[in-house]
This record gives structure tokens, C-alpha cells and sequence, in this order.
């Protein structure tokens, strides 16, 4: 009703499904979620946002959203937003959730100042994190966000489709190229975590490869070495066993004084 006034605050649900930022307006879904960005803040004294900054639904699905990050917290400001949720993978396995330390750390980052320079911080974040394997990171950045922006769909609350089993094996060559260089343990360890979200896409696409392969039995190497070797011709039960494993691995790592 044209009536309605607010007591108090109102809040604002971003569950946007396009890849590209709000303020591009040549997108139906972005103009349309402005326009309502608008009309809550000409009537509600106090605005808060929440953000599905990861997809929510799986958190090992590709949510190429990055570069979104600075342009849509600016234009929460421009319209006098006081807070901003973000919603980050939060099911079990989450450390596992695609990118998600430097998600959150340019959420972070935005969210305290969001005239920093998000393309400095993300650069550096990702030498100092996977070191030698940085630009093979960049690259797989890069090709989840084309893939998304052309398909005009980033849905945090459904799976990817957009990133196909073709995809999905470029990123796993990337991160298989990755894997060959010199690299820190941590570094190592990082670099297979952010590899699983290909690996999960090649298990799990009716149309790949992988999905199609007759399931073998648990293998008895360790999980790290399964994960450092596998190829997209491996079943989507040794994945499985192979993520339980190195699970394991990296909790009895923890215990250890």
C-alpha cells in the first residue's frame, strides 16, 4: 500500500542471478533490484542488506562473483545502506567451499572500506596464498566469470550450470599445470582445495565424462596424493573417498602439538 511507513528499519534479501554488477543496468535483474533498492530507502529509516556472497546451495559450486564485490557495496552506500550481511558457505565442509578464504577476505575488505582497490588486493592476496600457482588461480577466475557472464545466470541458491563438464576439465588442466610447480606445502594444500570445485563440476555433470565412468573400489594411497594425481577420468566414488580422506589428514594435522 501507498500508505505504508515503516516503524523502524527495513531489510533487503540480494539473491541477485546475474554475474555481472548492479550497476550495470543493461541487466533486467540488476535494473529491477535498483529500482527496489530505491523504494526501500525512500521509506525505511534504517536499510540493511542481505548478500548471497557465495553460493549457498553447494559451496564447491563455481560462484564467480568477485569482481562484483566493490561496485555493489559502493552502490549500497550510495543509497545509505547501514549494514551489509554477507552469506558465505556455512555447511560442513565449508573450508573446502570454492575460494573461499579470498572471498572472504575481499568481502572483508569492502565491507571496512570500499574505496580500496579491489584489483590490488586480490593480485596480492593471490601471490602470497598459491605463490608460483597464482596465475594458473588468476586463470581459473577468469574463465569461471566469462562462462557466467555470458550465460547471464549466477544463482547462488541453484547449481552452476553454466560452468559444463568443458569447462570444468580447462579449470582441472589449470590447476593440474599448477600442481606441477614448485610450491610450499601450504601452498600445495590450497591449490588442491581450490581445485575440487572442477573436480566436483566433472563429477557431477550428466554430459562429462567422469559421471559416466564405472565406479571404482576406495584406494588405499593417501588422500593427498589421490588429490594431487587425480584426473578427470576418475569416478565421482573415488573423489568422494578421496575428499573424506584428506579431511582426516588435515584434522589429525591440526591435533598434532
Amino acid at each position: 500500500p501507498r500508505s505504508l511507513r515503516l516503524q523502524r528499519d527495513g531489510r533487503l534479501f540480494l539473491g541477485r542471478k546475474d554475474a555481472r554488477p548492479l550497476s550495470d543496468r543493461d541487466s533486467a535483474i540488476n535494473a529491477s533490484f535498483v529500482e527496489d533498492l530505491k523504494g526501500w530507502a525512500a521509506i525505511a529509516r534504517t536499510l540493511y542488506v542481505w548478500d548471497y556472497g557465495a553460493n549457498c546451495s553447494d559451496p564447491l559450486e563455481p560462484h564467480p562473483n568477485l569482481h562484483t564485490i566493490q561496485e555493489n557495496i559502493r552502490l549500497f552506500d550510495q543509497y545509505l545502506v547501514k549494514g551489509v550481511y554477507v552469506q558465505l558457505a556455512d555447511k560442513p565442509g565449508a573450508e573446502w567451499a570454492e575460494l573461499n578464504a579470498l572471498r572472504s577476505y575481499l568481502y572483508a575488505s569492502m565491507l571496512w572500506d570500499p574505496d580500496l582497490f579491489l584489483d590490488e588486493l586480490t593480485e596480492r592476496f593471490l601471490d602470497v596464498y598459491y605463490g608460483r600457482a597464482s596465475d594458473h588461480v588468476r586463470a581459473y577466475i577468469a574463465l569461471c566469470a566469462e562462462k557466467a557472464v555470458a550465460a547471464e545466470r549466477l544463482d547462488p541458491l541453484a547449481p552452476a550450470m553454466w560452468f559444463d563438464a568443458e569447462a570444468a576439465a580447462q579449470a582441472d588442466t589449470l590447476f593440474e599445470e599448477a600442481l606441477a610447480l614448485p610450491l610450499s606445502d601450504d601452498q600445495r594444500r590450497r591449490v588442491i582445495v581450490a581445485r575440487l570445485p572442477a573436480l566436483w563440476v566433472l563429477a557431477g555433470r550428466p554430459e562429462s565424462d567422469v559421471a559416466a565412468q564405472a565406479i571404482p573400489e576406495a584406494p588405499e594411497e593417501s588422500a593427498a596424493d589421490i588429490l594431487l594425481n587425480i584426473a578427470p577420468a576418475d569416478a565421482l566414488s573415488r573423489y568422494a573417498a578421496a575428499l573424506a580422506l584428506y579431511g582426516e589428514e588435515m584434522r589429525a594435522t591440526r591435533r598434532d602439538p
